[in-house]
């Protein structure tokens, strides 16, 4: 359930990019929205599993927002370490309402948001760590 709002890989002064990986799909709906509203492009992954089939691809990826526990064989933690693996230098986010933060940020994850999150602070805090890097 992989979905983007453009195809092309974007030039690097085009917006961010931003997975966004999220079951629950009203969830992951209001998020997204949010995010492109503040004129982010942003590709939404339904579990793991699709979300490590996109960063495979090889297309342009500046930040992965994740959830922790999802349906599928890759969970929140193991998106983690792939994209450390494949994807050294984009920062994830992790969110979730069951972890402790200890155990996301030890695996290298760039911030912890714990459920429930406002929307706006988490919109801020993907903004501030894609301020480096851009």
């Amino acid at each position: 359930m992989i979905n983007a709002e453009t195809s092309t890989v974007p030039a690097r002064d085009a917006p961010a990019v931003i997975l966004v990986v999220e079951d629950e799909w009203l969830v992951r709906m209001v998020i997204v929205d949010a995010l492109r509203d503040s004129g982010r492009l942003v590709v939404e992954a339904a579990n793991g599993d699709e979300a490590m089939a996109f960063i495979q691809s090889g297309a342009a990826i500046d930040l992965i927002f994740t959830d922790v526990r999802m349906p599928g064989t890759v969970d929140g933690l193991a998106l983690l370490a792939f994209a450390r693996q494949t994807i050294p230098g984009v920062p994830v986010i992790v969110s979730s309402g069951h972890l402790v933060p200890t155990e996301a940020l030890s695996g290298g994850a760039a911030a912890f948001v714990p459920k429930p999150y406002r929307v706006e602070e988490v919109a801020e805090l993907i903004g501030a760590s894609l301020a480096g890097r851009r």
